[in-house]
């Protein structure tokens, strides 16, 4: 996997509509190509709204079975939100979604503060990029002597 983490880490979630008060409160906020910053905005608003628990989800996205893309959502109580996709493209249904960190706002503000030297001291959202660096998360991720072992065998040639 292009980001380093190891399979086992991945969970497959099933990804719902949103509901009527978290899309009124996701379209003053969603903006393209912004998923990461996005969804911390969310969490940080929902936060001050619901009772319910609202966390921050970093995975991969397989968006129609073919494009696996790194990518933020959120979580409210048990249902799992995509605001940025749903917003901007309208349509969740044919994605498939692996969640591989869930992180509350102190959880997400620790995470970022565990690569704050590594990222010129601006708080950004954790990304998977940043979380590698992190202590608290780099055992998520394969080592290099894991990530070359995949590929040795496995090497293709081209035939012109």
């Amino acid at each position: 996997m292009s980001t380093g983490i190891k399979s086992e880490m991945l969970a497959e979630v099933s990804i719902s509509p949103m509901t009527n008060f978290v899309r009124d409160v996701a379209e003053c906020i969603v903006k393209p190509k912004q998923c990461y910053d996005n969804s911390f905005k969310l969490l940080q608003r929902l936060i001050q709204t619901t009772t319910e628990d609202v966390k921050y989800v970093l995975g991969m996205c397989v968006c129609s079975s073919i494009l696996p893309i790194e990518h933020a959502w959120i979580k409210v109580g048990a249902k799992y939100y995509d605001p940025t996709l749903e917003i901007v493209v309208g349509d969740i249904i044919a994605n498939t979604y692996y969640s591989v960190m869930e992180f509350d706002l102190d959880e997400a503000i620790t995470a970022m503060e565990s690569v704050l030297e590594r990222s010129d001291g601006d708080y950004c959202p954790p990304m998977f990029n940043r979380m590698v660096h992190s202590p608290i998360y780099k055992h998520l991720y394969m080592s290099q002597q894991e990530r070359k072992a995949m590929f040795i065998g496995n090497s293709i040639s081209l035939e012109l």
